[in-house]
């Protein structure tokens, strides 16, 4: 390790060791701020900044606030020296090029090496803000942050200043086809949870007489029972009263918790546990083309993928 190097990282360590104390500075400074359009249009900024006195080398220490609002994210970019990161509130998702990503939550802290691409570095939540500081250390009068070509566009981006050195103006990138996307995305989200809640108290209103005419298909619980002991017909007769009031209370719950929207995650999981359990009697009993003809396995397949979307969901906002 050079005596370059080895002045680099102790300087490193000076800074992290001060963080409380910046941290409680900046928390003074917070309370001192009036919120006019400029101050809450800030969301980068140094806060100190100073010349390193080592013999033969011409170092500078900054430290960089940087707030990301809900969704917000940074360009591509890299650093001429080491980094040192800790976040003071929200929840960070950053990624280095070659590394897998990584989200790092308040009270948390994390190293870049000189020259690292940051292909990723957001704000995990698309409710709640992010802040952290940035600790720096680089040749004096160079540019913090070096802009890297972008492989995709992002949300909305965060450039630092190479002229001075900080972040310090946000440049929106929201196109139409993101806002778009998104949409489409909540409104598919929507789409299938109100369908299979609507599927389920279907079957229920059936089985309980509520549907007459041609719409008619158990007629009553009386005819539910006789459909749950042919789609259970590997199963012995004793046990065909309890799995048909099983199959309902469980219908019955999945389909108004799914359309209330209530524990969304779990009752997602649940439910296609239970449309799988469907399909898989349906076909021992019917054959495979029962299920497939009737889209249970499907059903269930757009269950899972409301689960992992509501995992992401969660995992970005905890």
């Amino acid at each position: 390790m050079t005596a370059r190097r080895r002045w680099a990282i102790s300087a490193l360590l000076v800074i992290a060791s001060a963080s409380l104390g910046a941290r409680q500075m900046l928390a003074a400074h917070q309370g001192a701020e009036t919120g006019d359009a400029q101050t809450r249009k800030e969301r980068a900024r140094v806060t100190f900044s100073h010349d390193l006195p080592l013999p033969g080398n011409k170092l500078s220490a900054t430290v960089v606030e940087v707030n990301y609002g809900p969704g917000e994210s940074s360009t591509p970019h890299s650093h001429p020296g080491p980094v040192i990161g800790y976040v003071l509130e929200g929840t960070l998702r950053t990624q280095l090029k070659g590394e897998p990503a990584a989200i790092y939550k308040a009270g948390e802290s994390f190293y870049e090496p000189p020259n690292g691409v940051h292909v990723i570095s957001a704000n995990a939540s698309d409710k709640e803000p992010t802040k952290l500081l940035a600790y720096f250390v680089c040749d004096q009068h160079t540019a913090l942050s070096v802009d890297v070509a972008e492989s995709k566009p992002a949300k909305q981006r965060i450039i630092m200043d190479n002229t001075l050195g900080a972040a310090s103006k946000p440049v929106s990138n929201h196109g139409t086809g993101y806002w778009k996307a998104q949409t489409l995305e909540r409104l598919g989200i929507l789409y299938a949870r109100i369908a299979l809640g609507v599927a389920f108290l279907s079957g229920i209103a059936d089985r309980f007489g509520l549907y007459w005419g041609r719409n008619v298909g158990y007629g009553d619980f009386a005819g539910f029972l006789r459909y749950t002991a042919k789609v259970n017909s590997f199963m012995p007769s004793a046990t065909i009263p309890f799995l048909g009031w099983a199959a309902t209370a469980a219908e019955l719950f999945f389909g108004i918790a799914l359309v209330v929207g209530i524990w969304p995650r779990w009752v997602a999981i649940g439910s296609a546990v239970l449309l799988a359990l469907f399909g898989v009697a349906m076909a021992i009993s019917f054959g495979i083309k029962s299920p497939l003809d009737y889209s249970v396995f499907s059903a269930s397949a757009a269950a899972v993928l409301l689960a992992a979307y509501q995992s992401r969901k969660s995992g970005a906002e905890s």
